[in-house]
C-alpha cells in the first residue's frame, strides 16, 4: 500500500494488491492481492501455487467457489482473534513482499501509516495496470476476484481504514463488472459493511473505473484522478502514506 492516512482520502496500492498493494491474505499469510513471496510458496524445490491455487475450480470467481477452497476463513480468524498491530507484525515476520516490481516488504509499508492521528485512513488498490505488456493483475481479478476483496478487507483492518477503493482502468469493463459482482456478494455475505461478522469493524469498498490515462498508474496521479481531478504526479516527499494537509498544498 503506497498510501493511506492522508486528508485527501488517499492510500494507494500499486497493483491489484501488491505492497504497493493492498496486502491481502487468502489463508494464514499467503497473499492474494498484497504481494507474495515471488507469487508462490515453496516446499523444497516444488513450487506451491498461492495466487493461482483456486483458478481451476469451476466458476472460481463466485463466492461459493471461493469459500469452498477456504476463502474468507482468514478474515473471520483475524477479526475474531487478532488486533491490527498483530497482523502487521505477522506480515512482517512472514517476509511478505510486494508484486509491483520493487519487492518492498508489505508489513513495513503498512507500518509507515501513522496510527496515532485521528484523521480517517483510506486504502486504495492500484489495479490500473496500464504498463504495456503487463498482465498479472487482470487475470487474478477475472479468475478469483474474492482473493483481492478478502485481501483488501484484511489490509484495511490492519491499517484501521474504514473506506477502501479498487482503481481499475476503464477499458477493462469485463474486469470492472466482475469485481463489482464480487463486492456485492461480499456485502450480502456480511464480509463488507457495518459490524463485519460481529467484530465491530466497518468497511465500505468501492470499485472505481478510471478514464484510461496511462499516467494514472502512478500513485499520486491515481489519487488525483480518484478525487475527480486531472491525474498528474505530485512532487515527493511527502509520500502519500505519511502526508496530511500537505497532500493538498498544491491545489
Amino acid at each position: 500500500m503506497v498510501s493511506t492516512g492522508s486528508t485527501n482520502g488517499a492510500g494507494s496500492t500499486n497493483g491489484a494488491g501488491s505492497t504497493n498493494g493492498a496486502g491481502s491474505t487468502n489463508g494464514a499469510g499467503s497473499t492474494n492481492g498484497a504481494g507474495s513471496t515471488n507469487g508462490a510458496g515453496s516446499t523444497g524445490s516444488v513450487l506451491t501455487p498461492v495466487l493461482t491455487d483456486n483458478w481451476d475450480v469451476e466458476r472460481s470467481w463466485t463466492l461459493p467457489a471461493y469459500e469452498g477452497t477456504g476463502g474468507y476463513a482468514a478474515l473471520r480468524k483475524a477479526l475474531a482473534s487478532l488486533q491490527p498491530d498483530e497482523i502487521i507484525t505477522m506480515v512482517k515476520d512472514a517476509g511478505l513482499r510486494g508484486r509491483g516490481g520493487a519487492g518492498f516488504p508489505t508489513g513495513m509499508k503498512w507500518s509507515f501509516i501513522p496510527q496515532d492521528l485521528p484523521k480517517p485512513k483510506y486504502l486504495v488498490v492500484n489495479a490500473d495496470e496500464s504498463e504495456p505488456g503487463t498482465c498479472k493483475d487482470i487475470p487474478l481479478m477475472m479468475a478469483s476476484p474474492h482473493t483481492l476483496v478478502e485481501g483488501v478487507i484484511l489490509s484495511s483492518y490492519a491499517i484501521r481504514a474504514n473506506h477502501a477503493f479498487i482503481y481499475v482502468r476503464g477499458e477493462v469493463l469485463h474486469v470492472v463488472r466482475r469485481l463489482r459482482a464480487a463486492v456485492r456478494e461480499a456485502y450480502d455475505a456480511g464480509h463488507l459493511g457495518k459490524d463485519i461478522h460481529g467484530s465491530g469493524y466497518d468497511l465500505d469498498l468501492v470499485i472505481h473505473a478510471g478514464a484510461g490515462a496511462y499516467i494514472c498508474g502512478e500513485e499520486t496521479a491515481l489519487l488525483d484522478s480518484l478525487e475527480g481531478r486531472r491525474g498528474q504526479p505530485r512532487l515527493r516527499p511527502p509520500f502519500p502514506s505519511q502526508s496530511l494537509a500537505s497532500m493538498r498544498a498544491r491545489r
